[in-house]
């Protein structure tokens, strides 16, 4: 008799590892190619043959297609990933396969589940860990030029960003949404959303140092200055990273009050002179040209509003009376201050009360709205659905609540394991798909792909038929998105 029991092990990160092909061509050098490896408790041969081996299977595979590099690599107990960020330099991660038991003849025998280990999810994590960094530290190869290329220059950076990073990679709960890597929105009135925009636009008028600025509710983006693949970047960073360690301290914080806010990134308290808390560097890429910026959030009630200031900003040219008026267009007759922005705590002090006189109405409009929309809200339905559209990024989702919480939201874990795989085969399929799978428990997992948008959707109905799921997808997606065109 044979019986299968859960899973003993869940998916687990074995390593994760930066190299570059220009370094350690030499016998005897290997170990110069390697700039950054997790664990660093292995040992030295074992970094060299780990690395040496992920280099042998895409020299070797690159003989089949120059154009597209090997993406990973499956064995019985492992899959690795391989991204080629910039030229010569590769990351690759292996993840440890599940594993289940399953006792035969009273034995137990492992059996490994690779099916649950899904490319398209974590080769998409993968490639989010080389954007991270890059987000906050810049390329590779930038970091090489800043350091007079001295690559233990660069592998001291590395080591200082990931030996940080790979511990937050939840890989044990990756899903179907690391894959998309949308943005939440929150939906508003013409109205309230007016009043935003007329509040970041005073904000930049006031400061011209804030080149960008994005203002959130909820963890739920409503305005954004960054690109598109900045803001994902930046949006991930807000939600598995900055928030979830912040939410404590904000909670308890006795400064946060109604009418009161206070800094997540910059001084805790504006009235301690030299206490300026963190406020990281970043670097923007999806611009014309890469902008390395200051970034200041300031919290107040629910909302967060993010700045991104120019450290070099000046206040403007000054031209001197006498000048003639054809003068004007010669940049050498222009006075320019010596000195570039200093982010003093008297900049701080303004900046925060400049927040507390604009911010505190319109943020109780938006927190009122809100409240009306969830008292209006339809009671919880027999259906869980993930929406997401490509070309704004927008995300739509009731199988994992919240932004951060990994719960399931009530559908089985089976048909969540699924959704990733519904994903892949979409994006195989054409421009306009729809897929519809039964499980054994009775659920539906339906997966609909309309030129930009994807749509899936769970659903619970007991000895219903194909044509009555169609049917109830199709009434599903007019009850929901009323506004969105699908084709049918």
């Amino acid at each position: 008799m044979v019986t299968k029991a859960s899973f003993t092990k869940k998916a687990s990160l074995v390593n994760f590892f930066v190299y570059c092909t220009r370094y350690g061509q030499e016998e005897g050098d290997e170990y110069q190619k390697v700039l950054y490896y997790y664990p660093p408790e292995a040992s030295e041969d074992s970094k060299i043959r780990t690395v040496g081996l992920a280099e042998a299977v895409i020299r070797f595979t690159g003989t089949f297609n120059c154009e597209h590099p090997c993406e990973y690599l499956t064995t019985k107990k492992t899959k690795q990933y391989f991204y080629e960020p910039e030229p010569d330099f590769w990351m690759a991660m292996t993840i440890g396969i599940p594993v289940t038991e399953k006792v035969k003849d009273g034995v137990s025998v492992p059996e490994y589940c690779s099916e649950d280990v899904w490319s398209n999810v974590y080769r998409s994590i993968l490639i989010q860990s080389y954007e991270m960094f890059r987000f906050f530290m810049g390329t590779f190869e930038s970091v090489l030029t800043k350091v007079s290329d001295d690559v233990n220059g660069l592998k001291s950076r590395l080591e200082h960003f990931y030996s940080k990073y790979v511990l937050t990679m939840e890989l044990e709960h990756a899903s179907l949404l690391d894959a998309i890597h949308g943005l939440i929105f929150l939906p508003l009135d013409r109205q309230n959303f007016l009043k935003i925009h007329c509040l970041v636009n005073l904000l930049e008028e006031q400061y011209p140092c804030a080149r960008h600025v994005v203002f959130l509710y909820n963890e739920m983006l409503v305005w954004s200055g960054l690109e598109q693949k900045d803001m994902q970047v930046f949006y991930r960073y807000l939600t598995t990273n900055l928030f979830p360690s912040c939410a404590p301290e904000v909670m308890n914080s006795g400064r946060m009050t109604p009418q009161a806010g206070r800094f997540l990134l910059g001084p805790p308290d504006v009235k301690e002179e030299e206490n300026f808390g963190k406020i990281p560097h970043v670097i923007l890429h999806a611009g014309p040209t890469p902008e390395e910026l200051q970034l200041v959030i300031y919290k107040l009630q629910n909302a967060c509003i993010c700045i991104f200031i120019d450290g070099t900003c000046r206040p403007g040219p000054v031209c001197f009376p006498w000048l003639f008026l054809w003068d004007i267009f010669y940049m050498d007759n222009f006075i320019y201050p010596t000195d570039t922005l200093q982010l003093t705590m008297d900049f701080f002090r303004k900046l925060e009360a400049f927040l507390l006189t604009h911010a505190p109405p319109v943020v109780e409009d938006v927190t009122t709205q809100q409240a009306k929309r969830l008292h209006s809200a339809a009671p919880d339905q027999h259906f869980k659905y993930v929406y997401f559209n490509r070309t704004n990024l927008a995300q739509k989702n009731t199988v994992i609540i919240e932004p951060g919480d990994r719960s399931s939201g009530g559908i089985p874990v089976e048909a969540l394991r699924l959704l990733p795989d519904l994903h892949s085969d979409l994006h195989h399929m054409g421009t306009r798909v729809e897929i519809a799978a039964k499980m054994t428990n009775d659920y539906w997992v339906v997966a609909k792909l309309s030129d930009s948008r994807e749509f899936y959707v769970v659903l619970n109905q007991k000895s219903a038929s194909l044509l009555e799921i169609t049917e109830e997808v199709q009434k599903l997606c007019r009850s929901q998105f009323n506004n969105i065109f699908f084709v049918d």
